[in-house]
């Protein structure tokens, strides 16, 4: 019994890591909007004093920095993702094939 092994390709090699780049570019849009509001608030409570106020700008800004760390992590998740997602879909561009069959004998007689 005879056998042959290839790998048959569907589909040509692509580099589709761009794909998350629509993700990074809307989370680098939300920090920026998250600063310009933490700015403009900031820019209001300065025109105030107290306790409360201090108290205020220090939860803001704390949260704002938490905010800044997430939106960067989800970043870095999206990138890794992008790479992950890369990598299975062009894995599955190719298919092992093994092919079995039978030998035939020749009708002719062997000199």
């Amino acid at each position: 019994m005879g056998q042959l092994y290839r790998k048959y390709t569907f589909l040509p090699y692509e580099d589709i890591r761009h794909k998350g780049s629509y993700f990074t570019n809307q989370l680098d849009e939300l920090r920026s909007l998250s600063a310009d509001m933490t700015a403009k608030i900031t820019q209001e409570l300065d025109k105030s004093e107290g306790q409360i106020i201090e108290k205020s700008e220090r939860e803001l800004r704390k949260l704002l920095k938490e905010h800044a760390m997430i939106v960067q992590n989800h970043m870095q998740l999206m990138n890794i993702m992008a790479d992950k997602y890369h990598f299975h879909v062009n894995h599955m561009r190719t298919q092992p094939l093994t092919i079995y069959y039978k030998m035939r004998e020749s009708l002719k007689p062997n000199p």
